[in-house]
């Protein structure tokens, strides 16, 4: 589950508080890989802090017990330091990220191994998050009609909501809001229950990242005719993103500088100063850490080195957690004992297996019996990579240029920001 702490900064990417009932979970089809037909009768899910807080509470006794010396400063910044990240969401939206209570216990336990120190240099100025003063509308809506209110939705926009509220507190009109973009392709219908209440007689409608332009907030009486006359206020809120200028982009067109400010502005990748440098080769602690700060491995951090060119806590973090990844070593050009190569390029092919593994489509890759690609170099890539290439094509990670895949090639940061847009593309669905 995503869990939220308050005054720890772990946040997850819902915290509404809207506490869907054991249908709720069957119907997202997750609880039922899970749990027995019987176990369902019994089962509810929920969000909220009410719900995460005792679960970082259960962390911090086990730290606790760990280390009975542990200051609650100390305790916040190990929970905060060790946390997973939760890219597409923003730093702002869900704080330190995921609660990782196996690498706080093991801080806790063992001081010395500091992970998450890499946190700090996250913000490099490269971007900041501006809310625009709310925008107040208000209406009328008919029985049988609609009332409908052009909203603009600025450029750089990350987020949007409308709301709308009505009264008096037992009017029996029942109001619901739909959003359409400045194309009329509808982006949100929400129709909620409202009882009487402190929220009660009240809509609200979220778009991520939502297209510039004049939006139509509609509102409409569920009860149709039978409805009365009813005014309502609305209220538009929008999220909006500045970044800093970088000098080498104009080259690329409009995708993948898009791709690019993406992976900046979620900390997923970082600037150097002015530059992003898109042609630059991508190391292969470049292509670890970038899969860590994605959130697609949780920290880790042993005792000793795993690497005889791997030190240092920041680089042996990024390395051993890649290594040690649920789905098995990100990198399997590689064994213990051995060399890592932290500044040797990351040729497309070895990437290609660690962001197919990082996205957790390894069994997949393993066991691919679909049509391979027809590309002229295929035959260079070894048997049992092949499905690692098919896949990593066939879900956009990489892509294949002028019918080949240049498995030996290094790959560029421009193609990685492609590739982790479609990794955290991914991770939302």
């Amino acid at each position: 589950p995503t869990l939220v702490a308050p005054g720890v900064g772990l946040v997850g990417p819902r915290a509404s508080g809207v506490n869907p009932t054991a249908l709720g979970g069957l119907l997202s089809g997750a609880d039922t890989q899970q749990l027995t037909a019987a176990e369902l009768l019994y089962y509810t899910t929920a969000s909220g802090t009410s719900f995460s807080a005792p679960q970082v509470a259960g962390a911090i006794a086990l730290m606790l017990e760990a280390n009975p010396r542990l200051n609650p400063s100390e305790v916040r910044d190990i929970l905060q330091r060790t946390a997973t990240p939760l890219p597409p969401a923003h730093a702002h939206e869900t704080g330190a990220g995921l609660l990782n209570a196996h690498a706080a216990v093991l801080e806790a336990a063992f001081p010395a191994r500091r992970m998450g120190l890499w946190r700090a240099t996250l913000d490099r100025g490269q971007v900041r998050f501006l809310i625009d003063p709310p925008r107040v509308f208000s209406g009328v809506v008919q029985p049988g009609s609609t009332s409908t209110t052009t909203v603009v939705i600025p450029d750089a926009a990350v987020h949007a909501s409308v709301q709308v509220a009505w009264g008096p507190l037992l009017t029996a009109n029942d109001l619901g809001l739909k959003l359409y973009d400045g194309g009329g392709t509808l982006r949100a219908h929400v129709n909620a229950l409202n009882l009487p209440g402190i929220t009660g007689r009240r809509e609200s409608a979220q778009v991520a990242a939502p297209p510039p332009g004049a939006w139509s907030a509609s509102v409409f009486n569920t009860l149709g005719p039978l409805g009365a006359s009813q005014t309502y206020t609305g209220l538009l809120r929008v999220s909006r993103v500045e970044h800093a200028p970088l000098r080498d982009l104009d080259g690329l067109d409009d995708a993948a500088r898009e791709e690019i400010r993406r992976s900046l502005r979620s900390f997923v990748m970082l600037p150097f100063g002015e530059y992003f440098f898109p042609g630059m080769a991508v190391t292969r602690a470049e292509l670890a850490a970038t899969l860590m700060r994605a959130g697609r491995v949780p920290q880790y951090l042993p005792s000793h080195p795993t690497y005889l060119d791997v030190s240092g806590a920041e680089l042996m973090t990024f390395v051993e957690s890649a290594q040690s990844a649920p789905v098995g070593p990100l990198f399997r050009d590689t064994v213990a004992g051995g060399l890592f190569r932290p500044e040797n390029s990351a040729d497309r092919l070895p990437a290609a297996v660690a962001l197919v593994r990082a996205t957790g489509l390894r069994a997949e890759a393993e066991n691919f019996t679909g049509p391979l690609p027809d590309l002229a170099d295929f035959d260079g890539v070894p048997a049992e990579l092949r499905g690692y290439v098919a896949i990593a094509l066939a879900r956009g990670l990489l892509t294949a240029e002028g019918g080949s895949f240049r498995p030996h090639a290094a790959l560029t940061r421009a193609e990685l920001a492609h590739a982790m847009t479609v990794v955290v593309e991914m991770s939302s669905e």
